[in-house]
């Protein structure tokens, strides 16, 4: 009896994310098994399954924790380059430029339904970052490159204004003006629901020969209402008001 309810009480704390209690609740159970003699072997799986997956569960939240970390990268400073490598990093934790079933691998992990959705839209975020082109870096290449990031991010997420705009601008490139004007449509008639929707449309706009310098400021403040402590929309915002001033 108390070494079921030490392992009934390790079970709820894991469920509850209490990785610490659980181990606590499972040593317990097995020292009084263990002191009541021969641990039956029933038992001894029970236990040991538990502590296997507090450890797959503790390797799960370690490799969310990392990608939280990488994916925010393009945020937290302005080096393209050290972002684009830890992008690459981020989506290789999920497989998701090489595994056509991480989404579904993603579902059956142990990760709460907060952190799985947490996990796809940073995903489908990355992605976009990874399809965002300036003009400088264009070629047939990279401009597939971009496409290919984009078809993936549509295949797991509703698509954005963001995605909308980039799509525009890779047909653009390719001279596929029938197909640029389809998705020039569908950003026209996209509300920004995201930060980078917001920060997205600043930097077009700041950069554009004919581009309104107010309706740049205005998206950056629209991005750091979402988000505060954004580093790069406070970054450019400050920038493009001293150009106001």
């Amino acid at each position: 009896a108390e070494v079921d309810r030490s392992t009934f009480a390790a079970r709820a704390a894991m469920e509850s994310g209490d990785l610490e209690i659980a181990e606590k609740q499972l040593a317990a159970a097995r020292v009084v098994a263990e002191s009541a003699g021969a641990i039956a072997a029933s038992i001894d799986n029970d236990i040991t399954g538990l502590e296997r997956e507090i450890q797959e569960r503790k390797q799960q939240q370690k490799r969310f924790d990392r990608f939280l970390h990488l994916s925010n990268s393009y945020w937290t400073n302005n080096d393209d380059a050290h972002h684009d490598s830890e992008a690459q990093q981020a989506l290789e934790l999920y497989g998701v430029l090489s595994d056509e079933k991480w989404t579904e691998k993603l579902g059956s992990s142990y990760l709460g339904e907060d952190q799985q959705a947490s996990v796809r839209e940073r995903a489908y975020e990355v992605l976009l970052q990874l399809a965002d082109l300036p003009h400088w870096k264009r070629s047939d290449e990279s401009i597939n490159k971009s496409m290919h990031y984009l078809e993936v991010a549509a295949d797991f997420h509703e698509p954005t204004r963001s995605y909308y705009r980039l799509r525009q601008e890779c047909y653009a490139y390719l001279k596929q003006w029938d197909r640029k004007k389809e998705f020039e449509e569908l950003y026209n008639n996209t509300p920004a629901s995201t930060v980078f929707d917001h920060f997205l449309t600043g930097q077009r706009v700041s950069r554009s020969k004919n581009g309104n310098l107010r309706d740049a400021i205005k998206n950056y403040e629209q991005a750091l209402d979402m988000e505060p402590d954004n580093f790069r929309a406070l970054f450019f915002l400050a920038i493009r008001l001293g150009g106001a001033g």
